[in-house]
């Protein structure tokens, strides 16, 4: 019989794993939850140990700087997208007619940000900045 340290179930000897929760089972030696003695330090499984996750040290300066804080730990120019897959990015839009109800002669440029690698701080950036403002300059709307 092995009994599960962790949610005290019991299985026969040919498993190795909970099935309710997953943890290594013990063998038949470990002690019973229902012999009436009591768990101790002695008679208790052994935990697994939790070791502390480190940050990676930082790589070479990118040569930009932080606003926020100085850093010189930027991760540049990263696209950014609607879910974790990359597929669908986030984008920003300009219409030349935006009154217009269907050609509007909207452009449309993609998102990117400059994220600093020690606070956080994010800096959002498009693609072409210049053919956008000029795109923009054009509309009906501008003031």
């Amino acid at each position: 019989m092995r009994i599960c340290p962790k949610c005290l179930s019991k299985y026969e000897d040919d498993l190795n794993f909970c099935l309710a929760c997953g943890a290594m089972l013990e063998n038949s030696s470990s002690p019973d939850p229902n012999s009436g003695k009591p768990f101790s330090a002695d008679n208790c499984a052994p935990q697994p140990v939790m070791h502390e996750l480190k940050p990676a040290p930082l790589t070479k300066p990118s040569g930009r700087q932080c606003p926020k804080c100085g850093s010189a730990f930027i991760i540049p120019n990263r696209k950014i997208h609607r879910d974790g897959e990359g597929i669908g990015g986030v984008y920003v839009y300009a219409d030349a007619a935006p009154d217009a109800l269907i050609f509007k002669e909207r452009m449309k440029v993609s998102l990117f940000a400059d994220i600093c690698g020690e606070c956080g701080h994010a800096e959002l950036k498009v693609e072409n900045p210049r053919s956008f403002y000029n795109h923009y300059s054009q509309s009906k709307n501008h003031p």
